[in-house]
């Protein structure tokens, strides 16, 4: 046997034992060697196929390009060339079933049995396996947008970002024009989150250990977003930190709902123990005059301290009466509350003389145990003899502040109200000065809120159930109009309510 029989038998083993289907074609394009990958691939038998134009093994589609791809080549010094270099080329089974494949295609002299030789290769498993790949990496990038969330890979040893779309888009940043890196990131954090997300991503690369933090971020706009960002180290064989990989996820939203959430459950928390302070409070308040109206009738009643006299009755029965009047005028407020927040305060307009109206309330609270000889002065504008309003939330209004001016004022004070037109016409406003105690400017944001009171204990120097100015507020509102206070620290207050000048 010589060398060329070896190499010949060689070559047929080499052709028949190849993984690859490889087969030949004469120069008329018909099929003049089909091996056994071939014949598993097209699922032809080489007694099927050999002497069977190329046609046979393409789909209709592609027909029209290989003619014209095999006459290219022809006019072309290249031997060989990979036909699937810029697109992928089919092959038709004989179950009709198509097959993309990689070909390289090898010319041989014109004179040669063997025309054009051809290895092709089945990529279905590689085309599977890109087509799950992008399918996956489309449902990640749909989750990633639904949930807000975009993915990071920084490069420690380098100082190179890179983003996902995702990222990008929550910090509102043009890929093709801003850098990612991790200087240009820092710069993105609002400065008064900055130190603390450098500092837990320091640590995350000192002890190697994942973090996670909450901060914000400045938009384009200056806008405010608050991002969750986590990260996890990753380390060479010798565990020195080389890269870190991490999420960001745009959490503005809940953040802003769970703010919400805790703001109003203190807001409970805080309106339940100003409630049971209020309900202390008043248990307090209502006993002291009751104690009184039953202590004093007692006295009456027994002749405890020997026969009375006209004097003694009198001065008794005044006693008894400014009790009952403290007593009413409490109860007459939690209604006053309970009605606004029932809504079931009736509005009844009508013409009343100015100064009467005024007067009669000044004179119910100079008569009353929280006078304390404080002087009142009424000062009525010419324009404003009569108003048109509701007179009884009108004197509950005026009667609640004139209270709580003669309560705070310093004894022997003075209260000064007044009755104008305001600058427009067409609104009255009311005010009421004391120079009393004053409020202090931290407490003035809740003063109008019910149950309220500077001091809410028992041992506080002034009495009150916190209700009065919440019933001012109320019923000013019903009544269309709008209140106000200013006060400052042992220089007094003044309450101003404005009113429409018709009802």
């Amino acid at each position: 046997m010589n060398n060329k029989n070896i190499t010949q038998e060689n070559l047929e083993e080499i052709i028949a034992s190849s993984a690859d289907a490889i087969l030949a074609l004469d120069k008329d394009h018909k099929i003049v060697l089909f091996n056994s990958s071939a014949q598993r691939l097209f699922g032809y038998q080489s007694s099927e196929i050999i002497g069977q134009p190329l046609e046979i093994l393409l789909p209709e589609k592609t027909k029209d390009i290989h003619k014209d791809y095999i006459n290219n080549f022809d006019k072309m010094t290249v031997r060989s060339r990979a036909m699937s270099a810029r697109t992928t080329i089919y092959g038709l089974s004989k179950t009709n079933d198509v097959i993309p494949l990689e070909i390289s295609i090898q010319k041989h002299p014109e004179e040669s049995l063997m025309r054009y030789s051809a290895i092709c290769h089945d990529i279905s498993t590689r085309i599977n396996i890109n087509e799950a790949l992008q399918k996956s990496e489309k449902r990640l990038f749909r989750a990633q947008r639904i949930a807000q969330i975009g993915n990071w890979e920084w490069n420690i040893l380098t100082g190179d970002l890179i983003w996902s779309d995702g990222i990008y888009k929550i910090f509102e940043k043009d890929k093709d024009t801003f850098e990612a890196t991790y200087d240009n990131f820092l710069l993105c954090i609002h400065p008064g989150d900055r130190d603390v997300v450098a500092k837990q991503v320091e640590t995350c690369v000192n002890e190697l250990k994942p973090y996670t933090v909450i901060h914000r971020i400045i938009c384009n706009d200056d806008s405010i977003k608050v991002v969750e960002e986590r990260g996890e180290v990753f380390c060479d064989a010798d565990n020195k930190p080389i890269r870190m990989d991490g999420t960001v996820q745009d959490v503005t939203k809940s953040w802003h709902k769970e703010n919400e959430l805790r703001l109003a459950t203190e807001q409970a928390i805080l309106a339940n123990r100003t409630k049971s302070q209020f309900l202390s409070t008043m248990s307090h308040e209502l006993r002291t005059p009751l104690n009184a109206i039953i202590g004093m009738s007692s006295l009456i009643e027994d002749e405890t301290l020997g026969p009375l006299n006209e004097y003694d009755y009198k001065s008794y029965i005044t006693d008894i009466k400014n009790s009952g009047h403290v007593l009413l005028n409490h109860i007459n407020n939690m209604l006053d509350i309970t009605d606004v927040e029932l809504d079931i305060v009736d509005i009844n307009l009508e013409r009343a003389n100015s100064k009467e109206l005024i007067e009669s309330c000044v004179d119910l609270v100079s008569g009353s145990s929280v006078n304390h000889n404080v002087q009142f002065q009424v000062n009525i504008s010419d324009s404003l003899d009569e108003l048109e309003t509701d007179t009884v939330l009108f004197r509950k209004i005026l009667h609640n502040i004139l209270s709580n001016a003669a309560k705070f004022s310093h004894y022997g004070g003075k209260v000064i109200v007044s009755l104008k037109k305001d600058e427009s016409e067409k609104n009255i406003l009311l005010s009421v000065e004391d120079l009393g105690i004053g409020i202090a400017e931290d407490e003035l944001e809740t003063i109008f809120e019910p149950f309220t009171q500077v001091d809410m204990e028992f041992t506080r120097k002034y009495d009150g159930a916190g209700l009065g100015l919440s019933v001012v507020k109320r019923f000013t509102e019903a009544l269309g109009g709008n209140v106000d206070l200013i006060s400052k620290v042992n220089s007094g207050t003044t309450v101003n309510v404005c009113l429409p000048i018709s009802g």
